[in-house]
C-alpha cells in the first residue's frame, strides 16, 4: 500500500510556532492514524490537527532552516515530501527592537583600536542580517566588484547604516540572482515588519513593563548611595561646592571676554534680523504677488496666498506683519469685488460659475455667492425671453439673430443665425422662429440653471459661508422651495409663449401673465406646414428637459407638447380636407389608362393628398404621450372621415353642376343629389347640357360631353373604391388610427350612393334620347297602326335605337368596359319598358301592323340579348302577349328573314355586342 504523499504546504517559510496547513495524499484515515508528523527533523505531532485525509494543521517546533514535512500513519507508514518549509529562528539584531540591554560589540567589528582615520566605518558583523527575510542568494556567478557598483552610484555604498545608502546597490550586493516572485515575498516581509514596529510606544512599554520597574530600581539604589557619601564627607554636599567654583569661573570668562560677547550680541541681532527677513520673505512679497496673480488670471493662486496669510498672520500685534496684512486685505476686498461682477456676467459654463462661487467663499465673501448666481442667471433667462418676444411680436420688424443683442457665447446662435439669413420669402413664419428660439434656448440654458441649483441645493455652494441668515435659509428648507419656484416659473412662461402664439391667451390668465406673454398684433399666418416642424421642436425639447429636469415640474411642457399636437392634426386634417374639397378646380378630364379602366387625374390628386398628410402625422400620431393618444387618434379619425365626404362633394358637384351652383361659394355639406336624381328638372338640365355643354377645367383643357363627364366620374368612383380607398385604409390602419373599418364602410356608403346617383343621371340621359326615337317610330301620329303595308325590313327608327346601343357601347369602352354591361343593362330595361308603354297606347292593331311591331321588338331583343336581365325579358313577354299576333307559316317565315337580313346587314356594326369586354 502507497504511503503519504506531502504535496503541498501554506506558508512555505516562518518562525518556529508558524501555523502551516500541509494538504496531499493518504494523510491518514483519523487523527488517531497519525502516529507522526516530522518538519524540518522536529516531530510536530503533539500540534497536529487531522481534518481529512488530503489536509493537516499544525504549528513548526523550534527548528532553523529547510526541511521535509514527513507524515507517518499507522495504515500507510512512513510518507513521501515533495516541497520544503523553511524555519526562520529570530535573531536580534542592531535593527530590532529589543526591552533588554544587548551586547552590540557582538554585531560590530572591532575597528576603534585607537586608529583616527575619517573613512573608518562601523559594519554589520557577519552577513547573515536580510532585512528582506530571503538569505543572501548572490553566491551563484559573477560577482560584483565594489568599483562597479562605485561607477553606477557615485558615493553610495551598500550598508544599512550609513547615510548614504542606496538601496539597488544592497539588492546588486545581496541580492543580484534573487526571482522577481522572491523579491515580492521579500517586500511582503519588509512591510509587514515595519507595521510590527509602527505598534505605538506605550503598547510596546506595556509588553516590557518588568524591564523598565527594574531599570528605574536600579536608578534608585543609585541615588541612595550618593546620598550615603555625601553625608559622611567633611566638605559638606559636593553640588554647593561645584555651584561656587562654576560661579567664580563665570565672573572670571565675563571680564576677560565682555567685548567679544557684546560684538557676538550684535552679530546674533543683525543675523536675527536678517533671519527674519529671510523667514517671512513671503509676507512681505504678498501684495506684489497677489497683484501679479491677479493680472495673470491665477485666481487658485491668490487664494491659496490669502488663506496661508490667514493662518500664519492673523490676530499678530507685531506692526509691520499688521501694516502687510490691511495692504494684502485690501487687494483681496477689490478683487472680490471684481469677482462679483464676473458672477453676473452670462452666459457662463457652469464649472466656471461654481469656481467663482467657491473663490468668493475662500476670499471671505460676506454674502450667498451661490444662491445671488442661480438669481441672476433666473433674472437672465427671463429677460432673454422678453427680448425674444419683443422681437417677434413687433409688426413690421425682421427679426434678428440673438447674437446681435449681446448674449455671445449661446450656442444656438448658428442655428437661429441660419433661420434668418434665408430670403425673407422662405422664412417661416414669426411665429414659428419664435418656437425654436426658445426651444433653443431652453435646451442651453436650463440645465445649466437647474444643475446650479442642484449643486446649491445639495450644500456644494455652502462650505464655508458666513451668512447665518442664508445659512438658516437652506437648513429651513425655504432655498429649496424657492429655486423650484424659479424652475417652474421658467418652464410655465416657456409654455404661455408658445401657448400664446399658436392658441392665443387664455381667458384664465391674470393680468401679469398676459403682459409677460405680450400680445401678436400682426394677422395669425398660415402655419399648417409648420406646425409639425413645431411639435417636433417643443418634443424634442421636452425629451431633453426629462433627463435633467424633476418630470412633475415638466408637466406643463408635456401638456403643451400634446396640445400642438391635436392643434397639427387638426389644421393638416383641414387643410386636406380643404383641398380635397377644391379637387374639382384641378379637374382637367385628362384621361389616364389603369388595369381596370381609365381614370381622370382626381383619384390620385386625392390619394396624394389623404396619404401625404397621413405620412406628415405618422410621428405625431406614434410618439403620444400615454394619455393623449385616444383623444388624438379620435380626432384623426373624424377628420378622415370628413376628407372622405368632401371627395364625395366634389364629384356631386362635377357631376351635377347645374343643381350645386352655391358649391364654390359654400361648399357642399351632404349629398343630395343621390336622393334626387329622379327629379325632373335633373332630367331637363341633363337633356340640354348633353350636347352643348363643355368641361374645359385644368391646365390641359380638355372638351368633355356631359355624358361621358359622368362615365368618367363613375370609373372615378370605382377606381377610388377599389385600389384607392383600401390603400388609404391600410396606410391609416399602420399609423395608429382607431376604428378604420367604420370610416371605410361609411366611405364606401357614400361612394355607392353617389355612384348609383350619377349612374342613373347618365343612364335616364340616354333613355331620353331612347324615348324620343321610340315616340318618333311607334307614336300613333307618326306610324299608323291599323292600316298600314306589309313589313319587308326593319324600319329606320329601330337601326337608329341600336345605333344609338352602339354609341352609348363605345362611350362606356372608351373610358371604362366595366361599365358596359351595366349601363347597357340598365338602358335595355329602360327601352323595354318604354316600348310595352308605347304600345300599349295603341288601341287596335291590325295584322301587319302587330307583324311590324313583332319584328321590332324581335330585333331589339336578339341584338341586344347580352344585356337581357329579369326585367328586360318580362318587359319583352308582356309586349308579345299584348300583341297576341296569330302568325301564319309564312308570316313567321318573312319574320325570321327580315330579322336575319337586317342582322347580315349589319354584321360589323353588331359585333361589338358579342365581344367579351
Amino acid at each position: 500500500m502507497l504511503g503519504p504523499l506531502v504535496s503541498g504546504v501554506s506558508p512555505s517559510f516562518g518562525p518556529p510556532g508558524t501555523k502551516i496547513t500541509i494538504r496531499g495524499e493518504r494523510l491518514g484515515r483519523s487523527q488517531s492514524d497519525v502516529i507522526a508528523l516530522t518538519i524540518c527533523g522536529l516531530n510536530c505531532l503533539h500540534w497536529a490537527e487531522w481534518h481529512k485525509p488530503s489536509m493537516i494543521v499544525c504549528r513548526t517546533g523550534a527548528a532553523d532552516g529547510p526541511g521535509e514535512i514527513i507524515v507517518t500513519t499507522r495504515s500507510g507508514g512512513e510518507g513521501q515530501c515533495n516541497v520544503l518549509f523553511t524555519s526562520q529562528v529570530a535573531h536580534v539584531g542592531p535593527m530590532v527592537e529589543s526591552a533588554i540591554w544587548v551586547d552590540e560589540s557582538e554585531f560590530l567589528e572591532d575597528h576603534l583600536d585607537g586608529g583616527k582615520r575619517e573613512d573608518r566605518k562601523l559594519s554589520v558583523r557577519g552577513g547573515n542580517f536580510d532585512p528582506l527575510g530571503l538569505g543572501n542568494k548572490a553566491g551563484q556567478g559573477q560577482k560584483v566588484t565594489p568599483e562597479f557598483l562605485e561607477g553606477l552610484f557615485p558615493g553610495g555604498n551598500g550598508d544599512l547604516h550609513s547615510e548614504k545608502f542606496v538601496a539597488a546597490w544592497y539588492l546588486l550586493e545581496q541580492h543580484r540572482n534573487t526571482g522577481f516572485s522572491d523579491l515580492q515575498r521579500g517586500l511582503f516581509t519588509l512591510r509587514k515588519e515595519v507595521e510590527r514596529k509602527s505598534v505605538a510606544p506605550s503598547n510596546y512599554a506595556k509588553e516590557n513593563l518588568t524591564a523598565y520597574l527594574l531599570g528605574e530600581q536600579s536608578l534608585q539604589d543609585l541615588r541612595k548611595m550618593i546620598v550615603t557619601a555625601e553625608s559622611k564627607s567633611d566638605g559638606g554636599s559636593i553640588t554647593d561646592r561645584l555651584e561656587g567654583l562654576l560661579g567664580k569661573s563665570d565672573e572670571i570668562s565675563s571680564s576677560l571676554f565682555k567685548e567679544v560677547l557684546e560684538r557676538k550680541e550684535k552679530a546674533d541681532a543683525t543675523r536675527n534680523a536678517l533671519n527674519v527677513l529671510q523667514r517671512f520673505k513671503f509676507l512681505f512679497s504678498l501684495p506684489k504677488s497677489i497683484t501679479q496673480n491677479i493680472e495673470s488670471g491665477d485666481i487658485e493662486r491668490v487664494v491659496s496666498d490669502y488663506e496661508r496669510t490667514k493662518s500664519l498672520f492673523a490676530g499678530g500685534e507685531v506692526q509691520v506683519f499688521q501694516k502687510v496684512l490691511r495692504e494684502v486685505t485690501r487687494l483681496v476686498a477689490d478683487f472680490r469685488r471684481e469677482l462679483r461682477s464676473r458672477l453676473t456676467e452670462l452666459p457662463s459654463t457652469l464649472e466656471e460659475l461654481r469656481r467663482m462661487v467657491k473663490y468668493l467663499i475662500q476670499l471671505d465673501y460676506s454674502g450667498d455667492p451661490g444662491w445671488e448666481a442661480l438669481e441672476h442667471m433666473f433674472r437672465w433667462i427671463i429677460n432673454l425671453v422678453e427680448v425674444i418676444r419683443d422681437r417677434y411680436q413687433t409688426p413690421g420688424s425682421d427679426p434678428v439673430p440673438l447674437s446681435d443683442l449681446h448674449t455671445a457665447g449661446l450656442q444656438h446662435q448658428a442655428v437661429t443665425q441660419g433661420l434668418w439669413k434665408r430670403e425673407p420669402e422662405t422664412r417661416p413664419p414669426k411665429r414659428v422662429g419664435m418656437t425654436e428660439e426658445l426651444c433653443e434656448l431652453y435646451l442651453e440654458v436650463l440645465p445649466d440653471f437647474w444643475a446650479l441649483a442642484r449643486a446649491y441645493l445639495s450644500g456644494d455652494l455652502l462650505h464655508g459661508i458666513t451668512d447665518t441668515e442664508a445659512r438658516e435659509a437652506f437648513s429651513s428648507g425655504r432655498r429649496e422651495a424657492d429655486a423650484r419656484d424659479m424652475l417652474q416659473a421658467l418652464l410655465q412662461l416657456f409654455c404661455d409663449m408658445i401657448s400664446c402664439a399658436f392658441f392665443g391667451e387664455s381667458a384664465d390668465w391674470n393680468e401679469e401673465r398676459r403682459a409677460r406673454v405680450g400680445e401678436w398684433k400682426e394677422p395669425e399666418e398660415p402655419l399648417e406646414e409648420w406646425l409639425p416642424f413645431c411639435v417636433r421642436q417643443v418634443r424634442h425639447c421636452t425629451s431633453i428637459l426629462l433627463q435633467q429636469v424633476p418630470i412633475e415640474d415638466l408637466q406643463c411642457c408635456v401638456k403643451l407638447s400634446s396640445d400642438l399636437r391635436i392643434l397639427t392634426v387638426q389644421k393638416l386634417f383641414t387643410r386636406a380636407e380643404t383641398d380635397t374639397g377644391l379637387l374639382y378646380e384641378r379637374e382637367n378630364w385628362a384621361m389616364e389608362a389603369e388595369e381596370h379602366g381609365s381614370i381622370s387625374s382626381l383619384p390620385v390628386l386625392f390619394e396624394s393628398v389623404v396619404v401625404e398628410t397621413l405620412l406628415t402625422l405618422k410621428d405625431i400620431v406614434q410618439d403620444t404621450a400615454t394619455d393623449q393618444p385616444t383623444r388624438l387618434l379620435n380626432t384623426g379619425s373624424k377628420y378622415v372621415a370628413s376628407i372622405l365626404q368632401r371627395l364625395n362633394d366634389c364629384f356631386s358637384y362635377l357631376a351635377f353642376e347645374k343643381q350645386t351652383d352655391g358649391y364654390q361659394q359654400e361648399g357642399i355639406t351632404n349629398n343630395e343629389h343621390s336622393s334626387s336624381s329622379d327629379d325632373s328638372d335633373n332630367e331637363e338640365s341633363t337633356q340640354d347640357s348633353s350636347h352643348s355643354d363643355l368641361e374645359t377645367d385644368g391646365e390641359t383643357r380638355s372638351v368633355i360631353l356631359p355624358d361621358k363627364r359622368l362615365l368618367i366620374i363613375l370609373s372615378n368612383i370605382q377606381f377610388i373604391k377599389s385600389q384607392v380607398l383600401p390603400r388609404i385604409m391600410d396606410c391609416y390602419k399602420v399609423h395608429g388610427y382607431p376604428d378604420a373599418r367604420l370610416v371605410e364602410n361609411g366611405s364606401c356608403r357614400d361612394l355607392t350612393g353617389l355612384d348609383t346617383a350619377v349612374f342613373n343621371a347618365y343612364v335616364k340621359c340616354k333613355s331620353l334620347l331612347v324615348d324620343e326615337m321610340l315616340n318618333a317610330g311607334m307614336g300613333c301620329e307618326h306610324f299608323d297602326w291599323e292600316e298600314c303595308s306589309y313589313p319587308k325590313a326593319v324600319r329606320g327608327y329601330i337601326k337608329e335605337l341600336i345605333m344609338l346601343f352602339i354609341e352609348v357601347h363605345s362611350e362606356c369602352y372608351s373610358v371604362s368596359g366595366l361599365l358596359i354591361h351595366r349601363v347597357l343593362v340598365s338602358l335595355l330595361e329602360n327601352t323595354s319598358l318604354s316600348m310595352i308603354l308605347l304600345l300599349k297606347e295603341i288601341e287596335t292593331f291590325c295584322h301587319e301592323g302587330a307583324m311590324h311591331a313583332q319584328i321590332e321588338l324581335t330585333v331589339v331583343e336578339k341584338t341586344l340579348s347580352r344585356f337581357l336581365s329579369q326585367t328586360s325579358v318580362s318587359n319583352f313577354d308582356k309586349a308579345y302577349t299584348y300583341l297576341g299576333l296569330d302568325a301564319s307559316r309564312d308570316d313567321t317565315d318573312n319574320i325570321k328573314d327580315i330579322i336575319q337580313r337586317f342582322q347580315e346587314d349589319n354584321r360589323l356594326q353588331l359585333l361589338c355586342f358579342r365581344a367579351d369586354i
